[in-house]
């Protein structure tokens, strides 16, 4: 699924963060708070409260504050996922809301988008 253009205003952004929500697998008030862009279960999109702008540096704009210390020119973008009862690390378990085919696909695609709109190098 495409992001919108209006969803990527101009603005001086350096990296790209992925996530979790470690919730279920529809965007819940929680996850908006703190993400710029949720991927569904099904790949559909939702928009985050704040946008992409208010983390640039100096911005003034209430920010999506999705890493600890590091979200200052970085897009927060979570697949919405991997939350409930049974989830655990090691061995692995992705719970009662895993990650979808199609969710991981749509997250490629809003990176590529996000990475090509504000020239964000893709490294590994």
């Amino acid at each position: 699924m495409a992001i919108p253009m209006e969803w990527m205003p101009s603005a001086r952004m350096s990296r790209i963060h992925v996530h979790w929500t470690g919730g279920g697998l529809t965007a819940n008030a929680t996850d908006k708070r703190s993400y710029h862009v949720l991927v569904q279960g099904d790949g559909g999109l939702v928009r985050g409260d704040h946008p992409i702008n208010a983390n640039e540096k100096g911005s003034g704009l209430p920010r999506a504050s999705h890493t600890l210390n590091a979200n200052t020119g970085a897009i927060g973008v979570s697949m919405c996922c991997m939350g409930g009862k049974g989830v655990e690390r090691d061995p692995f378990s992705a719970g009662k809301f895993p990650m979808t085919r199609v969710q991981w696909d749509s997250m490629v695609q809003v990176v590529a988008a996000l990475a090509k709109r504000y020239d964000i190098p893709v490294t590994s």
